[in-house]
């Protein structure tokens, strides 16, 4: 929680966040004020206020701002909002003083405005409705992961998930998208020599060659997210991600008809449909074939018993050629 939440009473913590955002602007508790000189007075409480800057090629020389201010590679400086991925997150229908709450109404921005923010759990903890997020189980979860394990004071939410462009797996996104935007949470770091060394203080591991003990690995990387190895197998999903020497490597966690991709990747699937036409797992059979566990019952049944007829006519057939040589012999 921001510092200046902590300081707030603990009767006013629980407070509706629209409630609490009226108080802090009302009763100005805010970062350090600046004189109408040295600030814009007009307030900046909508997207398009705010994007008149922040927005990827916005022109900045009629605010007197140094583009650097904005975005600066060599420092690894960007705060350039990308208003259609933005659009498309989330968080895209709120407007930024949801969570920039101090010191972003005016501009220049308050000193130390950056650092004033709710974070994750203020907001989505206090959510009514089923889309309510077990907070204290996720940073508990968090807490087990190899990423805080080992650098715990480089990894918050906002290290994967981007709040400006996330985007929640849900059960309208095709398998594919969901895969693709996933790994790419992943792959920022995991596939980034600069990014990865920079945050870990190792040497970067080439991702091919770690993962050279998985058999089409191109291939898996496609079908399925780092995440499905790389978390432990519950019904719901867990924020523990598993160091390399932990996670699964055994194929019939996925490739069985009760593959763990039911729980994971394919859950949303799973309850619309258990079976359909036959088919055990369809869920999984409509977008994906993942040996051992697209199969169709039908079949599977029919193959049984004309195996059994089989392999009792060749049995008939071997008897009575035995029994026939033998009657011949004796004649």
């Amino acid at each position: 929680m921001p510092l200046f939440l902590r300081a707030l009473p603990s009767w006013l913590r629980p407070m509706r966040l629209d409630i609490l955002l009226a108080c802090i602007l009302g009763l100005g508790l805010a970062a350090p004020s600046v004189s109408s000189e040295e600030a814009i007075t007009d307030t900046l409480s909508t997207l398009e206020d705010c994007l008149q800057c922040h927005a990827p090629g916005s022109d900045l020389t009629k605010h007197n701002i140094p583009s650097d201010k904005l975005y600066d590679p060599e420092k690894k400086l960007d705060y350039r909002i990308d208003p259609i991925r933005f659009a498309g997150s989330n968080h895209g229908k709120l407007a930024c003083r949801i969570c920039h709450i101090v010191g972003k109404e005016v501009y220049p921005h308050l000193e130390g405005a950056k650092e004033q923010y709710f974070d994750c759990g203020y907001c989505h903890e206090r959510q009514t409705d089923e889309q309510k997020y077990d907070v204290e189980r996720i940073i508990a979860d968090f807490e087990k992961s190899v990423h805080y394990a080992k650098h715990a004071d480089r990894f918050s939410c906002y290290s994967c998930h981007d709040p400006h462009v996330f985007d929640l797996t849900g059960s309208e996104k095709a398998i594919a998208q969901v895969v693709r935007d996933d790994n790419d949470v992943c792959l920022e770091c995991h596939a980034d020599p600069i990014d990865f060394e920079e945050l870990t203080d190792r040497e970067f591991p080439v991702i091919r060659k770690s993962h050279s003990w998985l058999p089409q690995t191109e291939l898996h990387w496609g079908a399925v997210r780092c995440i499905e190895c790389h978390t432990p197998h519950t019904e719901i999903f867990t924020h523990e991600i598993l160091s390399g020497d932990r996670a699964e490597k055994n194929c019939v966690a996925c490739h069985s008809t009760d593959s763990i991709l039911l729980t994971t990747l394919y859950k949303y699937r799973a309850r619309e449909e258990r079976s359909r036409v036959g088919f055990v797992n369809a869920a999984i059979f409509g977008e994906a074939y993942v040996i051992g566990v697209t199969r169709n019952a039908v079949l599977d049944r029919w193959s049984v018993i004309i195996l059994i007829v089989l392999v009792a006519a060749l049995s008939a057939h071997g008897l009575l050629r035995a029994i026939f040589a033998r009657w011949r012999a004796r004649r």
